[in-house]
């Protein structure tokens, strides 16, 4: 689990210039519970609005406009973000490189 990450303001700026601040607000949640869950986000709508906490229909209505405009998607019942994905990789690799060289450490 990802408890924090770096933003690209370029990269967000770039790819959120045609969302409305509801959907620029919306899709920062689920991207934040996309690195909380590790990549792992299950597309449960009762989770997720829980989770932000958001109104079904609003959640529905905003899911359904990231999809469409391909910022995220819904795969074997995990909603993803492609750049979040390849971040996720790094750190997780990064982390396990980190753990190895503590244990030689400690040995």
């Amino acid at each position: 689990m990802a408890e924090m990450y770096m933003r690209n303001i370029r990269d967000w700026k770039d790819s959120t210039l045609m969302l409305s601040v509801e959907e620029k607000g919306y899709f920062s949640e689920i991207l934040d519970l996309i690195y909380l869950y590790d990549d792992c986000l299950p597309d449960d709508d009762n989770l997720i609005c829980r989770a932000m906490p958001v109104n079904k229909k609003v959640h529905l209505r905003l899911k359904r406009k990231l999809v469409e405009l391909g910022l995220i998607s819904v795969q074997n019942g995990f909603i993803r973000n492609s750049r979040s994905t390849q971040e996720l990789l790094k750190i997780n690799s990064i982390s396990s490189q980190n753990k190895v060289k503590s244990l030689k450490r400690w040995e």
